[in-house]
């Protein structure tokens, strides 16, 4: 039980199946908040009932409840005492603890994956956008927003792979408010083989330098074609002001990108450079890259021992 109860509770459901609809009704006969629910005449799929569920709101503050996870009793008050304290807070979120499908905690968080602390670091509340657009970093279950946001991120971009609603809530918000995030874990999170969405706590690490630089390359190259996307979508489907801001950052991060793809580029070509790698090394260098996206003279000097071995092998 929360120990600040939602003002209401709005359940969209999509034309479900099973026994959806009864196990809801029954919540609603002893539900000491008033529940209001609603069943799609039709499957609209994820992101266009979620948009149907939010535009059924009537509250200030939206919370997203899509999951199997569950609620730390204070997470409403919690997070509602964070909008309080300025206007200018459009959202916030937190982080979450791992936990298996029995809701055994892991002694894991959610933000060890999706948030690093190099990032919080570098990121600003009225900036957000900027690290937004490097990669989401906010999970639906565990934020919520302002309702007068709502005009900046509706209709939801469908067209996307693999960008759902919370991370362009999250991003839209951003150009037009602060973004507060809570280091407490105000939910727990479920990992198990069966959930749509969920953290991959068993990422395999590269063994080798080319391994690292080829799947460097492969995300960047990929994030590319993501910045695109997201340019395209903001173009017309976000009001102006808040627009500029996001097709301004994405160019400033696009630039950025290029380059490294480029010193990426440039160190895999060595090995077949033969013994002009060692000017190609000290032009990579000159032009500060090796210092700005690797580890500098460190790097260089790897390149340089690895591309000698790799020509004496031949």
């Amino acid at each position: 039980m929360q120990t600040r109860l939602p003002d209401e509770l709005v359940v969209s459901d999509d034309h479900s199946i099973d026994a959806t609809v009864a196990i809801l009704n029954e919540f609603v006969a002893r539900s000491p908040f008033p529940v209001r629910m609603e069943i799609n005449n039709q499957t609209l799929g994820l992101t266009k009932n979620f948009e149907r569920a939010i535009s059924r709101c009537s509250g200030d503050v939206i919370f997203l409840s899509d999951q199997d996870d569950v609620w730390m009793p204070g997470k409403i008050e919690l997070m509602a005492r964070e909008f309080a304290k300025s206007d200018a807070i459009g959202l916030v979120f937190t982080d979450a603890e791992l936990t298996d499908k029995s809701l055994t905690p892991l002694n894991d968080r959610l933000w060890n994956y999706s948030f690093a602390k190099t990032a919080r670091r570098k990121t600003l509340p009225h900036e957000f956008y900027k690290t937004l657009l490097r990669g989401n970093v906010v999970t639906g279950a565990a934020m919520a927003f302002r309702s007068d946001r709502i005009a900046a991120f509706m209709p939801f971009p469908a067209h996307i792979p693999d960008f759902i609603h919370d991370g362009w809530i999250a991003l839209a918000v951003s150009a037009s408010s602060e973004i507060v995030y809570l280091e407490t874990p105000l939910i727990k999170y479920r990992q198990h083989a069966a959930q749509d969405r969920g953290i991959n706590r068993e990422i395999e690490t590269p063994v080798t330098m080319l391994e690292q630089l080829l799947k460097t390359l492969e995300y960047l190259r990929g994030h590319l074609i993501f910045l695109d996307q997201i340019r395209n979508h903001v173009n017309g489907n976000m009001p102006a002001q808040y627009a500029e801001k996001i097709l301004e950052s994405i160019a400033e991060i696009k630039l950025d990108m290029k380059d490294r793809i480029t010193h990426l580029e440039n160190r895999l070509s060595l090995s077949d450079k033969g013994t002009r790698r060692v000017p190609a090394i000290f032009s990579e260098l000159k032009s500060g890259r090796y210092h700005r996206f690797s580890k500098g003279i460190r790097s260089a000097v790897k390149d340089l021992f690895a591309t000698a071995k790799a020509a004496g092998e031949k």
